[in-house]
C-alpha cells in the first residue's frame, strides 16, 4: 500500500467502522489472509474495490468494475498490466486491491483472492507514526 502506509507506520484500526455493515468503495480495511507467514497467517492492508454482487476485471492494466473503467485517481485501479477475466465478486466477500498491485497480493492474486466479510478486522483511519505523517488515512 505505498506510499500511503508504509512497512513501519503505526496505525488506527477501528472495527465499528465495518462492523455489520459493508465496507465502501475505496475503504482501506484490514483483513486476516490466507497467506502463511512465520508467525501464522498475515494481516494485510488493502484498498475495497469490489463488493458484493459486483462483478470485476482487469483488462490492459485497468480495473473494470461493472463493465465501467474505474478511475485510476479514485481507485488505484491500476493492475500494473495483469489482466484477469470477468468474475462476479461473491456475496459475502469483497474485492480488494493495492495501491501497488504489481507488487503484493490482492484479489487478483489466487493466493490472495476475494476477502470473506467475516475475515474484515476494520477500517484503517488513522496514523500514529511516523510523526510527520500523523493523521487521517485518506480513504478512495
Amino acid at each position: 500500500m505505498e506510499p500511503l502506509i508504509g512497512n513501519n507506520d503505526c496505525l488506527i484500526v477501528f472495527n465499528g467502522a465495518i462492523s455489520g455493515k459493508l465496507p465502501d468503495y475505496g475503504d482501506i480495511i484490514l483483513f486476516d489472509s490466507s497467506i502463511a507467514s512465520a508467525e501464522g497467517y498475515c494481516r494485510l492492508f488493502k484498498r475495497v474495490v469490489g463488493l458484493p454482487g459486483d462483478t470485476v476485471e482487469v483488462k490492459s492494466g485497468v480495473l473494470y468494475r461493472n463493465g465501467k473503467a474505474v478511475k485510476k485517481d479514485s481507485a488505484k485501479s491500476d493492475a500494473g498490466g495483469t489482466d484477469m477475466k470477468e468474475t462476479t465478486v461473491a456475496e459475502d466477500c469483497v474485492f480488494v486491491m493495492g495501491d501497488n498491485p504489481e507488487y503484493g497480493s490482492d484479489s487478483i492474486n489466487r493466493q490472495t483472492g476475494t476477502v470473506e466479510l467475516k475475515d474484515i478486522i476494520g477500517k484503517a483511519v488513522f496514523r500514529v507514526f511516523p510523526l510527520n505523517r500523523y493523521g487521517r488515512i485518506k480513504q478512495g
